[in-house]
């Protein structure tokens, strides 16, 4: 689910504050297009960025784009709103962020905080100094579309909005986190709409944090990137780490005494909940598929919460209960090859709607190469982007397409491997979500 969006004015600082959202365990992603914003995005990704291309054009355009992608972005699930600045504060900033106040029903505060520590970007006694040196004196004051002509941050941004600003300096921001929350209540309502911070280290940037939390006011921030993800730790990470669910999804089609053994190592090693498939309910009466599919999500369902993998196997690990595929072909006059589809279908319609209702899942194991195809189709996949061995016939990429696009997959041939080779794909899944 969508919990953090960042407008920015260009793909370069989209993709540098994604990153930082990233690096505090938020799954994100870079559209180049708000209308591209998809359903399937809201379930698999925690935070979004979008640029609008909008640094270097007539700040009235400006405004108009960061309304427009601000206008789709706004829900009752999103807790942080990023206005993405420019870290020599080049560009449309204020008009910018007058626009994305502009985008909501009720009035909020934007929080500016226009440093980055980490790239000699600080901000004392009301001035930008890059590396040491005034802003003005910088490159930035040469950009052939842009020049920035003063250092005062607070000064840039007034030139610009038509909103009122405020300045808080260092004093305020070491008196920490309940000093700054008593700062911005004190604040006459039109005085804090935009509020410009000073900070020199990244101790005093997560000080700002805390203190806008306790303020339980309504915000947005502006900012290159570091406040955002600040913000983000405290607000968003928390509500990440409690949406505990299972990691990888095991799709099993081949029924063979190797897959017995592996499914039973991968059971016996990892935290595995499973839900077989009754084989023969789908394949003895195809109009009881859908019924089948739905049992085996329910079960799922009750399990998943608690499971790093959850595993939809058609093998019960008893092969004395294997459904004759041949026998009831002939009893129903049909080939064994159509009910192994029937089987592998119904398996990928359980994947589809398990991959929907856990976003957490991240990984998928396809054992036997049928089930692999089913689950493509099913997903909409046109292919598999191939990354690596795992093993000898057992390969790793990441889906191209469909609306799993990018989902970390592993497949492998139903009789290929020892004992532990399911387990084996499995962390090797596990590894790659990680990074």
């Amino acid at each position: 689910m969508i919990r953090c969006c960042v407008v920015a004015d260009d793909l370069t600082g989209a993709n540098a504050t994604g990153v930082g959202l990233r690096s505090e365990g938020l799954r994100t992603c870079t559209l180049l297009r708000s209308d591209s914003l998809s359903e399937s995005h809201q379930d698999r990704f925690d935070a979004v960025t979008i640029p609008t291309d909008s640094r270097g054009i007539p700040a009235s355009e400006a405004y108009s784009r960061v309304k427009e992608v601000t206008g789709r972005l706004v829900s009752p699930e999103v807790l942080v709103y990023n206005k993405r600045i420019d870290s020599t504060l080049r560009g449309n900033i204020g008009r910018e962020i007058d626009a994305m106040l502009d985008s909501f029903e009720g009035p909020r505060t934007a929080i500016v905080v226009p440093v980055y520590p980490q790239a000699g970007r600080v901000a004392a006694g009301g001035y930008l100094l890059v590396n040491g040196v005034l802003l003005e004196r910088t490159d930035a004051a040469r950009d052939p579309k842009m020049p920035v002509r003063s250092s005062v941050t607070h000064e840039i941004v007034a030139h610009q909005t038509q909103y009122p600003v405020t300045h808080i300096d260092l004093t305020t921001v070491y008196g920490g986190a309940d000093a700054i929350a008593d700062a911005l209540h004190k604040l006459d309502f039109e005085k804090r709409r935009i509020v410009v911070f000073d900070a020199l280290t990244d101790d005093d940037i997560d000080s700002i944090a805390e203190g806008v939390v306790s303020s339980g006011l309504p915000f947005i921030t502006a900012d290159p990137g570091p406040f955002t993800a600040a913000m983000a730790r405290k607000l968003v990470s928390p509500q990440r780490e409690e949406q505990a669910g299972p990691r990888v999804l095991m799709c099993v089609g081949s029924v063979t005494s190797t897959t017995v053994e592996q499914l039973q190592h991968a059971f016996d090693e990892l935290n595995v909940e499973a839900a077989f498939l009754q084989a023969e309910r789908v394949v003895e009466n195809p109009s009881e598929a859908e019924a089948e599919v739905e049992r085996v999500i329910g079960v799922l369902r009750g399990k998943a919460s608690g499971a790093r993998v959850i595993c939809v196997p058609s093998n019960r690990l008893d092969l004395s209960q294997t459904l004759d595929l041949e026998a009831e072909a002939r009893k129903q006059g049909v080939n064994g090859e159509e009910l192994s589809h029937r089987i592998n279908g119904s398996i990928a319609k359980a994947a589809e709607r398990l991959l929907r209702e856990h976003p957490t899942i991240d990984g998928l194991y396809a054992s036997g190469g049928d089930i692999t195809v089913a689950i493509c189709q099913e997903l909409g996949a046109s292919g598999v982007e191939l990354e690596k061995a795992v093993m000898p016939l057992a390969a790793q990429g990441k889906l191209v397409g469909g609306e799993r696009a990018g989902l970390n997959i592993v497949s492998k041939g139903g009789m290929v491997g020892g004992a532990d080779a399911a387990t084996q794909c499995v962390h090797s899944l596990l590894e790659a979500i990680r990074n």
